[in-house]
């Protein structure tokens, strides 16, 4: 029996119990009888921007940023927030990155009502829609002061893990149901520094010991 093939553009792979996920070049991942990536594993530790784009829902907010020395360490500046990276769980190699460009991702739990570490950078944002779920709430807001962000590309036949900067600064953040939040309000988010992702901007992670 042929196995399924999920492409770009899907935007959550479910294996059932005793298959795997194998990655495949031209953005293509196949879920298979056999053992292969994690699909955790995939989730909390992206390869590159297609990866990390794919696996999750919402998909990853992407922003370019620019590495910085800020305050005795390094920091990915994205618009005017300086958000703190913790270079021991990046590459090794990391500090040829100061004063260039990467790819900074945020995953929507990353991003809360009420800080999750005192070096939260803390932005403010306008509610454009809210999804209702239930059990949570995802709330897409525009944060002028992060600056546009990274649409990363789309198109299954794609060769090359790329992608072109939007002209809105979009932030979607999961909060907790019982939040009240309206299209039109204002609202102050934090965004965890612990759980960013970076990304050279043609693809790889930038973390330490993953392999692209």
């Amino acid at each position: 029996m042929k196995s399924p093939v999920a492409h770009w553009g899907a935007q959550e792979v479910i294996p059932t119990y005793g298959q795997g996920i194998h990655l495949f070049p031209r953005h293509t991942m196949r879920v298979t009888a056999g053992p292969a990536v994690d699909l955790s594993d995939l989730y909390d530790r992206p390869r590159n921007l297609f990866v990390a784009a794919f696996i999750g829902s919402p998909t990853m907010n992407f922003f370019p940023a620019t590495v910085e020395r800020r305050d005795g360490g390094l920091a990915a500046v994205v618009g005017t927030v300086a958000i703190p990276l913790d270079t021991s769980a990046l590459a090794d190699d990391f500090q040829r990155w100061i004063g260039r460009t990467i790819t900074v991702g945020i995953r929507s739990e990353s991003v809360a009502a009420i800080p999750s570490h005192e070096a939260s950078p803390r932005v403010t944002g306008t509610i454009e829609f809210v999804e209702e779920l239930g059990s949570e709430v995802i709330v897409h807001t525009r944060v002028d002061e992060l600056g546009p962000s990274a649409d990363i590309a789309a198109a299954p036949d794609s060769t090359a893990d790329s992608g072109h900067i939007a002209s809105a600064a979009n932030l979607v953040a999961k909060l907790p149901a019982r939040m009240t939040c309206r299209a039109g309000e204002a609202v102050t988010l934090f965004i965890d520094p612990a759980n960013i992702h970076c990304f050279d901007p043609a693809g790889p992670s930038l973390r330490k010991g993953v392999e692209a």
